[in-house]
């Protein structure tokens, strides 16, 4: 009897083992997402950017449907050109992972397309999950590393409350670790990165799992987590809502504030993404995003910031042509967005040139 059970668990073991292979192998094969590896985070390196060097192939949606090769340069950041120090690029472009376009060519990105249109000189900083808190710091980094001629910021809806500290560690660890954000006194905290857990990391390394989070975009903490985003739902806690809104308003504030002071006289854009929800369900609502593009658009303490607001232009393609300037299964923008964001910028950047 001992011998039967020893021999089924033997082989239910094998079995599993070989499916586990199986699966590995076969997604090792087809064009899996893959992901950057961070460099460590403290206050000796205080810079949240990726390990040097290093090249993946992302894509999007179970059939692959949207397939792009990236790269990270000598400094750890998502663009293929290196960086020099003291080189004063022409352009600092600053943001999120909407910077970093993980799910386009470079050439097709923003910076790519500002590159190729100006014949100028783009570095850009940005690491996906990040916010206006760290985009000062990036800012404060690239003015002492390269002297940038001119800083172009790219804010989305989740850039103002995930800059606070007590929202952001509600957020995965990757919104958190190696951060910057506002602490309870309005001061900018850096949280440690000391690397990978090890369950994050074998998950990172597993085709399969890769396939299931980042393809199929099944993600185990979003399922058990009871969170509720004040960007993408209706919250009935009126006070909460309130009181983030205040908070948020807070971070634009000391974001403009630094900012101007980093950046010293020079050129300054914020490109402004529009509530495309509104735009493709035809809605006209003061959402929390549009209430923090009203704020930064009427801030009179800093007019000398161009504003280049995505509203108009985004709502006019799809007017025209029905076609989102985003991806079907990924709400960051596609070729097509990032062409609509460069042309606006560049519209908004001749007329003051």
């Amino acid at each position: 009897m001992t011998k039967k059970i020893f021999k089924l668990v033997s082989f239910i073991f094998y079995l599993i083992l070989t499916t586990v292979l199986l699966l590995e192998l076969i997604f090792w094969l087809l064009p899996t997402a893959q992901l950057f590896e961070k460099e460590h985070v403290n206050d000796d390196q205080p810079i949240l950017k990726y390990k040097p060097d290093q090249s993946v192939t992302f894509s999007l949606g179970p059939t692959f449907y949207q397939i792009a090769k990236k790269n990270t340069n000598n400094y750890g950041f998502v663009n293929p050109e290196d960086y020099e120090k003291n080189s004063e690029p022409y352009f600092a472009v600053i943001g999120d992972s909407f910077v970093e376009a993980m799910q386009i060519n470079f050439d097709d990105s923003i910076s790519g397309v500002l590159q190729k249109k100006t014949g100028k000189e783009v570095y850009s900083f940005a690491v996906s999950g990040t916010s206006l808190s760290q985009y000062i710091v990036y800012a404060e980094y690239a003015e002492k590393m390269f002297n940038p001629q001119r800083y172009i910021f790219v804010i989305i809806g989740n850039d103002f409350d995930q800059s606070i500290c007590s929202v952001k560690k509600t957020l995965p660890t990757n919104y958190y670790q190696g951060q910057y954000c506002f602490d309870k006194n309005w001061k900018l905290k850096l949280n440690d990165f000391n690397g990978y857990s090890l369950i994050n990391y074998m998950a990172r390394n597993s085709n399969f799992l890769r396939y299931v989070v980042l393809n199929l975009r099944i993600n185990p903490r979003s399922i058990f987590s009871k969170r509720q985003d004040i960007q993408g739902t209706e919250i009935s806690n009126t006070n909460l809502v309130s009181n983030l809104e205040n908070s948020s308003y807070k971070v634009i504030d000391l974001f403009l504030e630094k900012i101007s002071l980093i950046t010293n006289g020079k050129p300054v854009y914020l490109i402004l993404d529009a509530d495309r929800n509104q735009i493709y369900n035809n809605t006209n609502n003061s959402s929390y995003f549009n209430k923090m593009r009203a704020y930064i658009k009427n801030s009179e303490s800093y007019k000398d910031f161009k504003i280049i607001d995505l509203m108009e232009p985004f709502q006019k393609n799809y007017s025209d042509t029905k076609i989102k300037p985003e991806f079907t299964t990924d709400a960051h923008w596609n070729e097509l967005g990032h062409m609509i964001a460069s042309e606006s910028f560049l519209e908004k950047f001749l007329e003051d040139d």
